[in-house]
């Protein structure tokens, strides 16, 4: 009896998953064949393998010719996109039916996360991106541009005296972590984040406690994004609830002390508490205003170390391009009688080529991820069929921005690190939609300016004194880790450094 009970149920199994994944197939959609219950991720979520940027990009190469793959995350279909003009009209022409981010937070588990505009579908994320729009203005980062070169100066020191000094190979992963965090600290509370100082710096643990690419939090990125709805019911939440109390305690206490001493700081915080001033305590409660403060730190740190030290890595890698960097930093130094201002930082155009160029050969945002919220008719999947696609609203739709940005039909050469691609006479070059490395449409990252001044910056500072060279610990090619939501170094990412013997007005 039992032996047929327990068939009955393996038959059930087979034909239900038989079902579940026909899907596309039922839609006369072409794509990857399924592996029960993992879909197309089992290399993702069973061995750790591969990323799934890196199933993406398969997937993606191996339907030249389509514009979309029907796809499986676990039991869930999904279309990837592969045509640009598509990619324009889910980002931008048809926003409207596409604007919700598959990445959604649970309020209830992750109250703070949960302000963040990334975080938030439809009218609500507009209510809450123009809350933080007033935040990052073209003036805002010029405002930040003296905390910014505040901290480089401390980065500075701890490379000439800190404990790496004595061989100068350095971590740069683990130093423009620092840096980072620091910014953001000084940027947005008028504090000082102590990451170069003290080893259990309260920024950085809450910062390692999130982004970290550690066992428990893989595990609990793969809840979160591949079965929500297991997430709510185990109650995992994305940030801890020891980082979630000890970050609402720094917030209310740089509060609490403006509020007692009268007294005002020309930082982010301080944009947030005005606007509660002038709209009220409904609309800015106390969670919002810590809400939009996370959104500072997890914004302005991880993606901004990343891409900083992922810059550093392809100029150790490349010292004729690294070259050419200072002598365009030195030559604005020059001008500047040594002071690294916001004509210097606005004014190395190089540089800024060099870092797009780094975000395009290691985008941390590596896919766009995206649900319909009504119906939507596809073109045909291949040139010449007549055949639409009508989708109703729920459909996953993913954009693989790893994959386009290693497309040769946009950038010839993919491989190569060549920052002359973003150059004035060149970047026109590039087919609209295909470089994503800060998203496109309404949905673009409202950080972006103030993300590249504070990479510039803190490059400026390091290669206005120093080389950066290539260490036999240096990963080539580079390794990322696995079990993480955005792309992010293995490992150390090692490089040594180098005093300069032609330094521009030396202090």
């Amino acid at each position: 009896m039992i032996t047929l009970v327990l068939a009955i149920i393996v038959l059930l199994l087979c034909l239900y998953f038989k079902y579940e994944y026909s899907f596309w197939s039922r839609h006369s959609v072409e794509g990857p064949a399924p592996v029960p219950i993992f879909g197309n991720f089992h290399e993702y979520i069973l061995t750790k393998k591969r990323h799934f940027f890196e199933i993406y990009q398969d997937i993606y190469a191996a339907y030249p010719t389509a514009r979309y793959v029907g796809i499986y995350k676990m039991g869930r279909p999904a279309l990837l996109i592969r045509d640009l003009e598509l990619v324009k009209d889910i980002l931008v022409t048809s926003f409207n039916t596409f604007n919700m981010n598959e990445f959604a937070i649970d309020a209830d588990l992750d109250p703070l996360i949960a302000v963040n505009p990334f975080c938030i579908p439809g009218d609500e994320w507009k209510a809450k991106r123009s809350q933080l729009s007033p935040l990052f203005t073209q003036n805002r980062t010029r405002v930040a541009i003296p905390f910014i070169n505040g901290v480089a100066k401390k980065m500075l020191e701890y490379i000439e005296s800190g404990p790496e000094s004595s061989t100068m190979e350095f971590d740069v992963k683990e130093l423009c972590a620092k840096f980072t965090t620091d910014n953001v600290a000084a940027v947005s509370f008028g504090l000082d984040g102590e990451s170069f100082t003290n080893p259990n710096a309260s920024f950085r643990k809450i910062g390692d406690d999130i982004f970290k690419p550690t066992f428990i939090n893989g595990i609990k990125q793969q809840i979160v994004l591949f079965v929500p709805f297991m997430a709510k019911i185990l109650k995992v939440p994305f940030v801890s609830k020891e980082s979630d109390k000890k970050f609402r305690e720094i917030v209310q206490q740089v509060v609490d002390q403006r509020e007692q001493e009268k007294s005002r700081r020309d930082d982010l915080l301080q944009v947030i508490l005005d606007l509660r001033e002038k709209h009220g305590k409904e609309e800015y409660s106390d969670t919002v205003v810590c809400g939009h403060s996370m959104t500072f730190l997890t914004e302005g740190y991880e993606t901004s170390s990343t891409t900083m030290s992922m810059t550093l890595y392809e100029l150790a890698l490349n010292p004729q391009v690294q070259k050419r960097v200072q002598l365009e930093v030195d030559q604005l130094l020059t001008e500047s009688n040594g002071e690294i201002n916001e004509r210097v930082i606005l004014g190395a155009e190089y540089l800024e080529q060099c870092i797009m160029e780094t975000v395009r050969l290691h985008c941390p945002v590596f896919h766009l991820s995206k649900f319909s919220v009504r119906e939507y008719e596809f073109p045909p999947q291949f040139e010449g069929s007549t055949k639409s696609l009508k989708m109703p609203g729920g459909t996953n739709v993913i954009i693989p921005v790893y994959a386009i940005h290693f497309d040769k039909t946009y950038f010839p050469d993919p491989f190569k690190y060549d920052p002359d691609r973003f150059s004035k006479e060149n970047k026109d070059n590039i087919p609209k939609y295909a470089y994503l490395g800060f998203g496109e449409g309404p949905r673009i990252c409202l950080g972006m300016k103030f993300g590249i001044t504070q990479v510039k910056g803190g490059i400026i500072a390091i290669l206005s004194k120093y080389n950066v060279l290539r260490h036999e610990l240096t990963d080539v090619p580079f390794k990322y880790a696995k079990s993480t939501f955005n792309l992010q170094p293995e490992d150390k990412v090692m490089l040594r450094f180098e005093k300069r013997k032609d330094v521009i007005n030396e202090e």
